[in-house]
């Protein structure tokens, strides 16, 4: 097939907020802002290549688009894509891993130093006459802790953990990171999950989700953690049971919690996370991803992704 003749489907380009990037090796393309998940097999059914971010590819919506040769999948994460469906049917899946990792690590180091140094509580008084009230020129209500000499410890080492471990290094914290499964030795301190929870003032996720560590980080795993530690989690929400995390927050367990990313998004209104008043707890819409510069360099990626792959020169393959 000509490039005259190729067809792409952007299912959610409302995800972006940038211009997107026509792919040279594209004829036309159709961008919808946001495709219903019950629409999605009309939508693809004439496409060479789909474009998603977050709205799921699964074997129904995978069966009538028999044209489909690639699936580019806007983010790190692909869990949403029916990998076993593509790989039977010849459709290549890619992601686009790399584009946040100025972004992601910018946020985490944010979300610790908002816990450490109750960021959010602060601002409330100062805005609610709480300070303007004081007796004294200041308030410490609630209390503030250095990160210098302090332990960091990462669940995930790729690109986004790593980087993270940098910039957490550079204001002085030790960091260290979760062992390999695979038992073998690289030049990154490691630690199994039960020392390293156990000893580590800041625990941060930077895992993709699977069916074996959903909700690894729950009531027992919580409770292995040192007291008065901070959780960060800008990988995926079901990584973290929420009633959980809610319950050792208001306990005392933890210090507090910089949460970016829920296991259902938008939450639905039960989410706990919600509804917790907890002074430690810094919750973020799914942001932590969305620098200005983070999002021009996902636009410049998906295009690249496409014209490698039609050139024969794929990149970012997975499955």
């Amino acid at each position: 097939m000509t490039t005259e003749q190729r067809h792409g489907v952007f299912l959610d380009a409302k995800t972006i907020a940038c211009e997107l990037v026509k792919p040279a090796s594209l004829a036309t393309w159709d961008v919808h802002p946001l495709v219903a998940d019950a629409d999605v097999a009309a939508r693809i059914a004439a496409a060479d290549v789909v474009y998603t971010n977050k709205v799921p590819l699964g074997a129904d919506a995978l069966a009538g688009a028999a044209r489909l040769k690639l699936v580019v999948v806007a983010a790190t994460g692909y869990d949403i894509i029916d990998l076993a469906c593509c790989k039977q049917r010849g459709v290549a899946v890619a992601n686009s891993p790399g584009y946040s990792v100025s972004s992601v690590p910018e946020h985490v180091l944010a979300l610790i130093f908002a816990a450490a140094r109750a960021v959010v509580p602060y601002h409330a008084a100062a805005g609610d006459g709480t300070w303007a009230n004081a007796d004294i020129f200041c308030l410490q209500d609630h209390p503030i802790i250095e990160l210098r000499g302090r332990q960091a410890g990462f669940i995930g080492s790729g690109s986004l953990g790593r980087a993270s471990a940098e910039l957490c290094a550079s204001v002085g914290m030790k960091t260290v990171f979760l062992e390999r499964h695979d038992g073998e030795q690289d030049e990154l301190p490691r630690l199994g999950l039960d020392e390293l929870l156990a000893t580590s003032d800041v625990v941060s996720l930077h895992c993709p989700l699977t069916a074996a560590n959903r909700g690894m980080i729950d009531a027992a795993a919580i409770a292995k953690m040192k007291d008065g530690a901070i959780l960060i989690n800008t990988a995926r929400g079901a990584l973290v049971d929420s009633a959980a995390l809610v319950a050792a927050l208001e306990a005392g367990k933890l210090r507090g919690a910089g949460i970016d990313v829920l296991a259902a998004e938008p939450p639905p209104a039960a989410e706990p996370l919600l509804h917790c008043r907890h002074p430690g707890l810094v919750l973020s819409p799914h942001v932590a991803w969305a620098s200005m510069e983070s999002q021009q360099r996902l636009a410049r990626m998906l295009a690249e992704t496409t014209d490698a792959f039609f050139s024969g020169a794929p990149r970012h393959l997975v499955g």
